[in-house]
């Protein structure tokens, strides 16, 4: 017999029904933690395993286990942003091999290339030749599903022993780890950490191992007498920050397609490079500044910091518009008007929030930005801090400034 504190009734309760535990009930509350201990020393073990089989012992075990814990797992960490930060150094580093490699590659041609090196499919492939399903966790925690290791019970149902012995991970799962171990490895030793683990999970880069390794593959077209050049390269310079030794250099990141007597080739295999380079320092500042924002965050963030709207703007905001090489009455009126609606706006204090998706600009603006951010790197030797000094000076500040979670 009991008494029902709250309604002050008696409840009649059959004896039979009921049994003596011989352990407390705190100690049973804490027994249901054993699970979760002996899965996340489990865990530790099995990345410990991979570091050692595929020489990764450089990267940090929590970013290596977030790196290899799937959404499926439904734990604290999974592998999503780490993902989204390792496409975009992959996609640098990819792009920046092909492009010293391929020195007579079209834009159409290296892109395409890309395509295929950091496909999904290519990546899964990888994945699956390496057995790298063996180290993902990928299911959740299931209490009445739990067994300790090598623990057989003959009550066990078919679904409980496949529970146990199996776990269904998709191509794309596979894929998403190779990005996110990279991304692992460039937050545990840069460029270099990344560009290594790369190559330990089998990606085609040839005969890079560091990130140096690119000068020595790379043909640079020799120096030009000034007199050959048509704009102020000086001038240039002083607006980019970066002083250029090849002035051919800068010349082609200014030409436009129209142009067809140039003595440069136009600006797009130097556009196919600084797109690439972008998408890395941006992708850095936004998975910086947003530690704990989720990736479809992320996403939306990194489309609104790069886009030809805003690049247009950086390219008015500092007067390259007016060095821009081409021959097309289109593209000089397109720019004008888009000039035009820059001053007006600014003049007027409405360049605030994300102003220039009211410029209706010609593509050519957005697309000498990213190809004279190419030309900075090639020109530097691959010196990475000379293009994340342009970063920091020109675009670091607009998106502070424009570029927020409320957006």
């Amino acid at each position: 017999m009991d008494v029902d504190p709250e309604t002050k009734s008696t409840v009649w309760l059959k004896p039979e029904e009921h049994r003596i535990f011989p352990i407390s009930a705190s100690v049973y509350q804490a027994s249901q933690l054993i699970p979760d201990i002996l899965l996340q020393i489990d865990a530790f073990l099995l990345i410990q395993q991979l570091k050692t089989v595929h020489n990764l012992q450089f990267i940090d075990d929590e970013l290596m286990l977030e790196a290899f814990t799937s959404p499926s797992a439904n734990r604290k960490q999974d592998y999503e942003r780490l993902e989204f930060l390792g496409d975009a150094v992959l996609k640098f580093i990819v792009s920046s091999y092909l492009y010293a490699k391929y020195p007579t590659y079209s834009e159409a041609e290296l892109t395409s290339l890309r395509q295929v090196m950091t496909s999904n499919k290519s990546f899964a492939n990888i994945a699956k030749d390496l057995k790298l399903h063996r180290y993902i966790i990928s299911q959740s925690t299931v209490r009445r599903f739990w067994r300790p290791p090598h623990f057989q019970n003959v009550l066990d149902s078919n679904k409980i022993k496949h529970w146990l012995t199996h776990h269904l991970v998709s191509d794309n799962t596979l894929a998403d780890i190779i990005e996110s171990t990279v991304g692992a490895a460039f937050l545990s030793q840069s460029i270099d950490g990344a560009i290594y683990a790369a190559t330990q999970l089998k990606l085609p880069l040839g005969s890079i191992k560091v990130w140096s390794d690119l000068r020595h593959i790379w043909t640079p077209s020799p120096a030009s007498a000034t007199g050959q050049i048509n704009i102020d390269v000086v001038r240039v310079g002083e607006m980019l920050g970066y002083q250029f030794k090849n002035y051919l250099l800068v010349q082609e990141a200014l030409t436009h397609g129209s142009v067809m007597d140039s003595l440069v080739p136009c600006y797009e295999r130097l556009e196919f490079l600084g797109d690439a380079i972008l998408d890395f320092f941006v992708t850095q500042y936004i998975y910086q500044k947003h530690p704990t924002a989720a990736p479809g965050i992320l996403h939306n963030l990194r489309k609104s910091s790069v886009n030809h709207h805003i690049l247009s703007a950086v390219c008015l905001n500092m007067g390259l518009d007016k060095h821009i090489i081409h021959v097309s009455a289109e593209i000089a009126a397109s720019i004008l008007k888009a000039e035009a609606i820059h001053k007006d706006m600014q003049s007027k204090g409405k360049d605030t929030d994300e102003y220039w998706l009211h410029l209706n600009p010609p593509k050519v603006l957005s697309d000498v930005i990213e190809s004279l951010m190419g030309a900075i790197l090639v020109d530097s030797g691959f010196d990475i801090n000379q293009v994340e000094e342009f970063f920091e000076r020109w675009f670091k500040p607009i998106l502070e400034k424009h570029i927020s979670l409320g957006i």
